[in-house]
């Protein structure tokens, strides 16, 4: 069943909205893609079937609906037989509304370990319900800011294009310099991208810069304010910042605070962490830091060998003169790589070139007296004496070939890579940094399984918004690279909105709708959800919407929400 789970990620990523329209997919029921669905449908309601014969469906003790991972099975498990289903009757707008629902899949993904699933129990399973309540004592303290900028600033942050004209001025046509060229372009009132015109766009703005996007653009805007409908000035209100400042400096420390606090709570409560005492935690941590010390070895016997001897002798004996040697050649090593430069010389290159030489040479004869004096078996068992010869090897073969070829290209990359890795061995002469290593490698397969949890979890918000916006037109703040044509890309913006870089302005981006785009069919659009705005969710959602100016703004809310926390959550992560 996780090999079936591996291929239906698979082919969930190689059929995107794209790569259907491009082919052609959905003009025929009985396309490649059709056949993968049935079949995957009948695997997993096969194990559906036999789960609820062994266990029972709801109200027996290992019931079905009672695992979480049952459940989130169950609605991946409709979400095949509604798309298979309309797939064979070609309606594929229903086909695109359950599209994100397919992105439920890569969760099957965490069951391989036990510690992926047991990550991802603590982070949001079993701490939904206290996420829920932080969110609702975080709304507290978003509402009244929100209003305090409906009444501070509502109606004043508008400007003119031309930037000189206020309100009742603004029309015709001004002069906008394009790329150093004069053209006439039609003159308009705007709004910026955060402003408090009404509570909802005001909630809104303040939510967004809670991940420290976009809040300084809004500090300096209501600096800038000079009146209702006026034009801006620089620094005309300074007072107004302190708004945006004391905003900031509170829900850092009081919103994001109370979410960390609330995961490592309950992460301490279901590990059982939280129940021991102080003295008992130090020795949970000490215990662990001792099960990676391990005492050095030595020659049990003296060699008999005059020169063996004489070797083995002056390594043990000289110990602090071997760590001065090393200290000496590191540093040697260390000044050639802080003096390169661009544009280089050839004369700078031999120099440098000949320090590395210098340098990895002495550090290589260091090595091999060691390796002579101690033997093969005792020498390697350390690791970091392994690390040690094979960058020491590397650095100093690299460096000797670099006299025969020319500088650039992937030869100056590689030399580079062992150069620098050559440096980590300042870590084992550190006290300090050695203990801070084996802390990590003590630590190494819990934080590889939350890695491998983090990055399914990525890749299940990846498939959704391929799934949702895969067709959308670029934007303003949106590119070749940045958008989410296909689930590669998707998690490129999901990285780069996990440090809070331009989610926001991304965001408004994914939320264009005619006649800014183009609308043909329901599969062959670049507008944002057309057939989410033209199908079910206005008529269960907003029924009481009936025109279509009111539909249309709702149906944004719904897409600002949805957007909203898929980036917010990855601009905290």
């Amino acid at each position: 069943m996780f090999l079936c789970s591996v291929c239906v990620v698979v082919l969930t990523c190689v059929a995107t909205p794209l790569y259907r329209m491009t082919n052609n997919l959905d003009s025929t029921p009985w396309s490649w893609t059709t056949y993968n669905d049935l079949m995957f449908t009948l695997i997993f309601t096969a194990e559906f079937v036999i789960k609820v014969i062994a266990d029972g469906f709801m109200f027996t003790p290992n019931a079905y609906l009672r695992s979480s991972w049952d459940r989130i099975d169950f609605i991946v498990l409709i979400s095949f037989w509604v798309s298979t289903v309309s797939e064979f009757y070609s309606n594929f707008d229903v086909f695109l509304l359950i599209g994100e629902f397919r992105a439920l899949r890569a969760l099957r993904l965490l069951t391989i370990t036990k510690a992926s699933k047991k990550h991802f129990d603590l982070a949001l399973v079993s701490g939904i319900q206290k996420m829920t309540v932080a969110a609702l004592v975080a709304g507290s303290l978003l509402v009244p800011f929100s209003l305090y900028g409906v009444i501070l600033f509502n109606d004043k942050l508008g400007y003119c294009l031309d930037g000189s004209s206020n309100r009742a001025d603004c029309g015709f046509e001004y002069t906008n310099n394009v790329f150093n060229w004069d053209i006439m372009s039609p003159n308009n009132y705007v709004q910026p991208p955060l402003e408090f015109d009404s509570f909802r766009v005001s909630i809104s703005s303040l939510f967004q810069i809670l991940s420290l996007e976009g809040w300084v653009d809004l500090m300096l805007n209501v600096m800038n304010i000079t009146g209702a409908g006026m034009p801006p000035q620089p620094f005309n209100s300074p007072g107004n910042g302190m708004f945006v400042i004391i905003f900031n400096f509170i829900s850092i420390v009081f919103i994001l605070n109370l979410f960390v606090s609330i995961i490592i709570n309950n992460y301490a409560v279901q590990s059982g962490t939280a129940y021991l005492s102080l003295k008992q935690l130090a020795w949970y941590e000490v215990k662990r830091y001792l099960s990676q010390i391990r005492p050095s070895k030595r020659r049990d016997v003296i060699p008999v060998n005059k020169i063996h001897r004489a070797v083995y002798k002056f390594v043990v004996n000289k110990k602090e003169l071997l760590q001065r040697m090393f200290d000496f050649f590191m540093f040697i090593h260390f000044i050639a790589l802080v003096i390169e430069r661009y544009p280089t010389t050839d004369t700078a290159d031999v120099a440098r070139n000949g320090l590395f030489s210098f340098a990895t040479g002495g550090l290589l004869l260091l090595i091999l007296l060691q390796m002579y004096a101690f033997g093969f078996k005792i020498y390697f068992s350390n690791r970091w004496n392994i690390y040690r010869t094979i960058v020491t090897a590397g650095s100093f073969t690299l460096s000797i070939i670099s006299y025969h070829v020319a500088y650039g290209g992937i030869y100056s990359n590689l030399s580079k890579v062992y150069y620098v890795g050559l440096l980590l061995l300042i870590i084992p002469r550190i006290d300090m940094l050695n203990q801070l290593v084996k802390f990590a490698s003590s630590s190494l397969p819990s934080l590889a399984s939350l890695l491998y949890t983090w990055l399914v979890i990525f890749l299940v918000f990846a498939i959704a918004l391929n799934q949702r916006f895969g067709l959308t037109r670029f934007g303003e703040n949106t590119d070749g690279n940045i958008n989410c044509r296909t689930v590669t890309k998707a998690l490129f913006l999901l990285f780069r909105s996990s440090f809070g870089e331009g989610w926001n302005y991304i965001m408004n981006d994914f939320r264009v709708q005619r006649p800014m785009c183009y609308y043909f069919s329901t599969l062959h659009t670049d507008c944002v959800s057309v057939m989410f705005t033209m199908s079910l969710v206005p008529m269960l959602c907003l029924p009481e919407m009936k025109s279509e100016s009111s539909r249309k703004a709702g149906t944004n809310l719904i897409h600002q929400v949805l957007v909203y926390w898929i980036l917010w959550i990855f601009s905290h992560s």
